[in-house]
């Protein structure tokens, strides 16, 4: 545990988030300046969602719930590694549901997977256990 705490750790994810930051600023300017219509980050992933991807709202809803609104309760806390193991594997299910079972996502359908990602993010994967 004592190397999750280390500096040289710490700079290397720095270093890694401000990477993929930059990345995706430049992604999103040369989507924003190529001749093809409404093919920006946010449009993709709209129209990924909607067909076998439809975990991404929910994964979203969980990274806004566990970056800015978590709880501080520790009735709720499951463990270090639990939270992001069970997002992972509910992301995987319900990539094979969306291959394996087409069905139409109506955005209501796709709101309340975001609402359920944030209570997800703030409940059970919070940033605030101490």
């Amino acid at each position: 545990m004592e190397q999750l705490f280390d500096p040289e750790a710490y700079r290397w994810v720095r270093n890694i988030m401000i990477g993929f930051a930059i990345f995706y600023l430049v992604f999103e300017i040369a989507l924003n300046l190529n001749e093809l219509e409404d093919d920006t980050s946010n449009i993709l992933l709209f129209e990924a969602s909607k067909n076998q991807f439809f975990f991404i709202p929910f994964v979203l809803g969980a990274i806004l719930g566990h970056l800015f609104i978590g709880t501080t309760d520790k009735r709720f806390y499951i463990g270090d590694g639990w939270p992001v193991y069970l997002l992972f594997g509910m992301a995987a299910v319900s990539v094979l549901i969306g291959y394996k079972v087409p069905f139409k996502k109506p955005l209501w359908f796709m709101s309340l997977l975001l609402v359920l990602g944030v209570f997800y993010g703030h409940f059970l994967w919070s940033l605030n256990f101490d």
